[in-house]
């Protein structure tokens, strides 16, 4: 896509990085043992933060991304959401989680369309 995007420098492009989510629950040997082999589900958390780290550094200036992953995360003290739905089994956000995510967005998109971004 980035040769789609270098084509139309005067258009702001905004993408999203992926919702986290709720930390599995497995057997707690199963787990030792898929995390000894890199399967487990501290490996699943690990490599959802790479991806969007990756997502984000993007070189061209019309291109943003509003780190969603990071925010619902407690800014990076988890790799698992902070603000999960019943009873912390559900991994799409709260109200508190989407009051957030709302709030930091408008921010976000605000400075985007000033060319603070681009």
């Amino acid at each position: 896509m980035l040769p789609f995007f270098r084509e139309h420098p005067g258009t702001l492009f905004v993408s999203m990085t992926a919702l986290p989510i709720v930390k599995p629950w497995m057997n707690r040997y199963k787990g030792k043992l898929l995390n000894l082999i890199g399967k487990g589900p501290e490996h699943m958390g690990k490599r959802a933060r790479v991806f969007n780290n990756w997502l984000k550094d993007y070189d061209l200036k019309n291109v943003v991304v509003f780190d969603l992953y990071d925010i619902l995360t407690g800014e990076g003290d988890s790799n698992w959401t902070k603000y999960p739905t019943r009873d912390g089994k559900n991994s799409h956000p709260n109200s508190e989680g989407n009051t957030k995510a709302a709030t930091e967005f408008i921010d976000f998109i605000n400075k985007a369309v000033r060319n603070q971004y681009f």
